[in-house]
């Protein structure tokens, strides 16, 4: 039971952390690198993220 919990919260903040990136992406005034230090997650999934959003 408290495996599935962990996995819950995991996903759950994960989730988070791609909403705040995609914000910051967004409000086009951070670099790839600043966005991946201030929401947790890589560079690398930060450029991911950029290439699915809308120019």
């Amino acid at each position: 039971m408290c495996k599935i919990v962990e996995e819950l919260r995991y996903e759950a903040d994960r989730e988070r952390m791609i909403i705040n990136a995609k914000a910051m992406l967004n409000l086009g005034k951070l670099s790839y690198e600043e966005i991946a230090q201030c929401s947790g997650l890589t560079l690398e999934e930060v450029k991911v993220l950029a290439k699915g959003m809308p120019a």
